[in-house]
């Protein structure tokens, strides 16, 4: 009797296991050819349960992919695997982008190529199984270091985002019609504003 229930027990054990893997989406990190080509497949919202794209970015690209984007508003989100608050954003900022079309969302993770694993794991806990980005090499030091040097680029008066999630939401002339670090509360009002105008 007691075999029996050890066997069913492995056996259990064994599918469990098996369907997790198999449910568990890949990471693929790519190289960006073509600003154009990716801001149609962002701007297409194709959602791949089976692996997630992750891009090499620089200030540069980013511009260029928001500015070849037909999509009027730009959501950015910097977030980082540790962060409890960037984990509770998560459900928020994907509700948005179901909610609103006019929306494009960009997740960045300025962390470093050799913490991949760590990012695949925190996607897929967190349902999040859309193109995402990571800053290339030319950005240096601490996650902290490579997310301010990565944000002055993009935004000149940006200094009061410091941690993470921060959120900056930019029109289609990339002007800057929203910042915040934190609590994305207000964030919602603001995205129904913009749509209903």
């Amino acid at each position: 009797m007691k075999r029996t229930s050890i066997y069913q027990v492995a056996l259990f054990l064994f599918f469990s296991i098996s369907l997790f893997a198999q449910q568990k989406a890949l990471l693929n990190l790519k190289q960006i050819n073509n600003a154009d080509s990716l801001s149609e497949l962002l701007d297409s919202r194709v959602v791949n349960y089976n692996s997630i794209d992750v891009y090499e970015l620089n200030d540069s690209l980013f511009k260029e992919i928001l500015f070849s984007s037909d999509i009027e508003y730009h959501l950015i989100l910097f977030y980082v695997d540790w962060c409890k608050p960037c984990s509770e954003s998560m459900p928020i900022i994907k509700g948005f982008a179901e909610k609103f079309e006019d929306i494009n969302i960009y997740y960045i993770y300025p962390d470093r190529k050799k913490n991949l694993n760590i990012l695949s794991r925190y996607l897929n806990e967190n349902g999040i199984f859309v193109p995402t980005f990571i800053l290339d090499d030319m950005y240096k030091g601490n996650v902290k270091k490579r997310f301010v040097k990565f944000r002055n680029q993009i935004c000149d008066d940006c200094n009061e985002i410091l941690g993470f999630p921060s959120v900056l939401v930019l029109d289609d002339s990339l002007r800057i019609i929203y910042r915040k670090t934190g609590d994305l509360k207000t964030l919602d009002k603001l995205l129904k504003e913009l749509i209903l105008k």
